[in-house]
């Protein structure tokens, strides 16, 4: 469920909480992206103005 949500996605970035729905019979419960709350987006604001800069510019491992 959760790589479908973010398929349309891919190369940006993106912001939620992680969660969990609801389990059919004989499966595990799937991983969802939930909406974030207004402070998890005060903090990812406050983490991007920090750290972005530095990320951004970093060389990739490989």
């Amino acid at each position: 469920m959760l790589q479908s949500q973010l398929r349309g996605s891919v190369g940006q970035k993106v912001l939620g909480r992680l969660g969990q729905g609801n389990a059919k019979p004989g499966q595990s419960a799937p991983w969802l992206l939930n909406e974030a709350t207004a402070d998890d987006v005060a903090k990812a604001e406050q983490w991007v103005a920090q750290y972005a800069p530095t990320v951004t510019t970093a060389k990739p491992p490989f």
